[in-house]
């Protein structure tokens, strides 16, 4: 599968979608989604501003360079890692989070794969955003 329209599921709470070829994935309109798979795709952005109620997110072995996770439950589990270039090289993923999400104890809150170098933590980085809002926010850099 390459594509999916999901605009009409308005209603929609779990979805998995991993191991296709998807390029592009708009979950704007499923905001009451509480458990994403979307890992093996060809992903190369994920919005999931309009999705707070995230419990469980997998967006593992995409093409992720950034991934904005800092209004969804501070309580979520999210699995990263693993992401890589259009040619298949390995590539850090910046994840932005709100302080009481990088507040958690180490491997609580996000959990890595990366297939490249197994348990290695150093291909994300954190950016801590002091105002989740998205209007001005201070950032303060973390690596991993």
């Amino acid at each position: 599968m390459t594509s999916i329209d999901l605009s009409n599921n308005t209603l929609l709470d779990f979805l998995s979608c991993g191991s296709n070829k998807l390029t592009n994935l708009d979950v704007s309109t499923n905001t009451l989604l509480s458990h994403f798979s979307c890992d093996s795709n060809q992903l190369t952005s994920l919005d999931l501003t309009h999705n707070p109620h995230i419990g469980w997110l997998s967006c593992y072995s995409n093409h992720l360079t950034e991934l904005d996770v800092s209004r969804i439950d501070n309580n979520a589990s999210i699995v990263v890692g693993n992401q890589s270039t259009m040619d298949g090289e390995p590539q850090t993923l910046t994840v932005y989070v709100n302080a009481v999400q990088y507040a958690h104890e180490p491997g609580t809150f996000i959990y890595y794969i990366d297939n490249y170098n197994p348990w290695n933590q150093y291909n994300v980085n954190y950016v801590v955003k002091s105002d989740a809002t998205h209007e001005g926010y201070n950032e303060t850099n973390y690596g991993i």
